[in-house]
């Protein structure tokens, strides 16, 4: 079993543990068919970032990788790859809010 291969079949299982879809195939468009919504977008980058230690840079996401288990399965062997994963335990990213200081 290839390496995407393994990845896809976990794709499938974050998919039907997280945003409770059933995926009927590596190509089924999940956005058109309106399984994927923009909380359970959110819920699925999450998921993934956790199952596979990676960081997901949301700046370079596109809604297109997350079209078809195919595109998820592509994008995090991608990232992975791309050495943005595995996240190191503790790595955080504060929003601007949590950086600014309080003048006293």
């Amino acid at each position: 079993m290839s390496a995407e291969q393994t990845i896809t079949e976990r794709i499938y299982e974050i998919l039907a543990d997280v945003a409770e879809i059933d995926v009927s195939s590596d190509d089924a468009d999940l956005l058109e068919s309106g399984r994927i919504d923009s909380l359970s977008l959110v819920e699925l980058i999450f998921a993934l970032e956790l199952d596979f230690g990676i960081l997901l840079p949301l700046e370079e996401l596109d809604v297109e990788d997350f079209r078809t288990a195919r595109s998820i399965a592509q994008l995090v062997a991608s990232v992975s790859a791309d050495g943005a994963g595995p996240a190191a335990e503790g790595d955080y990213v504060s929003s601007p809010a949590e950086s600014s200081t309080i003048p006293t």
